[in-house]
């Protein structure tokens, strides 16, 4: 069954956002569980009242999150779409995972594929950890999401995905996703641990965010788009996610 999705997937218009996968993938992530969220992925691209509702909600969020942008031209869409990446992390459920450039008609007119998914709110814990321990300067809450997500080995690669910048700004490339998303799949193997399902899902939503965000060619703050979202969806207080 595993097989047949993935075929049907790869020759779809997911195949450019499955290329992240290398075969170690399929290593570190349990078949049933990937089998699972394939199908769910796939039934959700056919529920046409899930897809008419997710676009209600997210054009509201995405209103919000631009309204008060200081930003203009390519860098106020480039924070608008690290803010759309981050508030699919800890914002309201289901989200889209499809940020590609192609998705924006205009500046800010997206029009999303209808890939759709609500992540789980252990998943949301832990990853939003990580970022605010990493964004916020906070270490022990970073190691903490880490811990939690059973990725405690990669913390130096996470702080290479992140480039190493909690308040500066990163240049996006996909060839740099990839080969760190590859590392963390070598590194769960090496220490014979597992990959949280819902980093498929992730993955996508990385990908569509690094092939935008590379496109753009400019230098993004993701560290400002963070606190940006967080302030919006989860509040001021700083044990929210402790």
């Amino acid at each position: 069954m595993l097989k047949a999705l993935l075929k049907s997937f790869r020759s779809s218009e997911w195949a450019l956002a499955l290329d992240f996968l290398s075969p170690d993938f399929f290593d570190v992530l349990p078949t049933v569980a990937m089998t699972r969220l394939l199908g769910v992925l796939s039934r959700n691209s056919l529920n046409t009242d899930l897809i008419q509702s997710t676009r209600g909600l997210w054009q509201r969020v995405q209103a919000d999150l631009d309204r008060d942008a200081k930003e203009s031209g390519l860098e106020r869409q480039g924070q608008l779409i690290l803010k759309l990446y981050f508030a699919a992390i800890v914002g309201p459920r289901p989200c889209f995972l499809d940020l590609r450039s192609e998705c924006f008609t205009s500046e800010r007119n997206w029009q999303p594929k209808p890939w759709i998914f609500s992540f789980s709110p252990d998943f949301v814990l832990a990853l939003g950890q990580v970022y605010e321990g990493f964004y916020e300067n906070r270490p022990q809450l970073f190691q903490k999401g880490l811990t939690a997500l059973k990725l405690s080995h990669s913390e130096t690669l996470f702080l290479d995905i992140f480039g190493r910048v909690q308040g500066g700004s990163m240049i996006f490339r996909l060839q740099d996703f990839r080969e760190s998303f590859h590392k963390i799949f070598l590194s769960c193997k090496k220490h014979k641990t597992s990959l949280h399902p819902e980093f498929l899902p992730l993955g996508l939503l990385l990908f569509s965010l690094y092939e935008h965000a590379e496109k753009l060619g400019i230098p993004l703050c993701p560290g400002q788009a963070w606190i940006d979202v967080r302030r919006s969806f989860i509040g001021e207080d700083k044990g929210a996610l402790a």
